[in-house]
């Protein structure tokens, strides 16, 4: 098994740590490939998704249209 040391930068502070790849692991990120992308909701509940419960959906799709119209109007007033 290859160890890959791992170094980044957060708000200042350098971590530093190492990471195994899993054995039979599909690549990835790690290995210079995209990584694989699931969206966050579907109309279909069967589907494979982040947040895959019937409600989600819902909250994604309409609540944020209901309860965010201060969109609109910033838009229409303050927008250049």
């Amino acid at each position: 098994m290859t160890r890959r040391d791992i170094e980044f930068d957060a708000e200042g502070v350098t971590l530093r740590g190492w990471f195994y790849p899993a054995q039979g692991a599909p690549a990835g990120p790690f290995q210079g490939k995209e990584p694989a992308m699931v969206p966050v909701v579907d109309e279909d509940p069967l589907a494979a998704c982040a947040l895959p419960a019937p409600d989600s959906w819902s909250w994604f799709s309409e609540t944020g249209m209901n309860r965010a119209p201060a969109r609109d109007w910033f838009v229409q007033h303050l927008a250049p």
